[in-house]
This record gives structure tokens, C-alpha cells and sequence, in this order.
């Protein structure tokens, strides 16, 4: 699991943090197409939202993606919590939410 990114990190990213999280949702939504290991579902998104492609994919490629499934299994695991994705506890009988891991305490201040 990634560390949550640093100011430089955070200032050099293409889109807002709002986009990446609908793209990580997007990508990681129910019953999604099998990955052809090739960015096919991250350029329709990018499309869809008028989003600078030629800025973002070597920004996702930077941050470990060289297709749609590795934007999920890398870019998700540096960036998803500070964007605010939530992971649910499959082993749990009940549905939990919960961060993919826990900010030190005093990182809430």
C-alpha cells in the first residue's frame, strides 16, 4: 500500500483530485470488460471528460500504469486514499468500509 503523495507530487498532477477518483471508480466499477491491456476504458473516460490526454496517460504511466487493470492494482494503491476511495472488507460478514490503511494519529491534525 502506498504512502499518501507529497506536495510536489500532489501540485504535479494533470487533473483534479475529484477526476482521478471518478477514473479509479470508473475502472473499478461492477462487472467492468476484461483488460486488453492497453488503455482502452482510461482514454474513453478521458474523452468523456475533456480531460488532457496527452498530459494524464504519461502521468499514470509515471505513477506505475501501462494499462487499464494497472491503473487500478498501482496508481489506486499510491493515490486512492487522498483521493478518497474506500475498500470494502470482503472477509467481514457485514459490508465495512475502511481506508486501505490507517493515517498515523498525527496525520489527522
Amino acid at each position: 500500500m502506498g504512502q499518501i503523495p507529497g506536495r510536489n507530487e500532489i501540485a504535479n498532477m494533470p487533473f483534479s483530485k475529484s477526476d482521478l477518483k471518478s477514473l479509479l471508480d470508473y475502472l473499478d466499477r461492477p462487472n467492468p470488460p476484461v483488460c486488453t491491456h492497453t488503455f482502452k476504458e482510461t482514454l474513453e473516460f478521458l474523452s468523456e471528460k475533456n480531460l488532457d490526454q496527452s498530459k494524464v496517460l504519461p502521468w499514470l504511466q509515471e505513477n506505475g500504469a501501462g494499462c487499464d487493470c494497472e491503473v487500478i492494482f498501482n496508481v489506486d494503491d499510491a493515490w486512492g486514499e487522498f483521493v478518497g476511495r474506500v475498500y470494502i472488507d470482503e472477509d467481514s460478514e457485514d459490508i465495512v468500509v475502511k481506508p486501505k490503511e490507517s493515517k498515523p494519529w498525527w496525520k489527522f491534525w
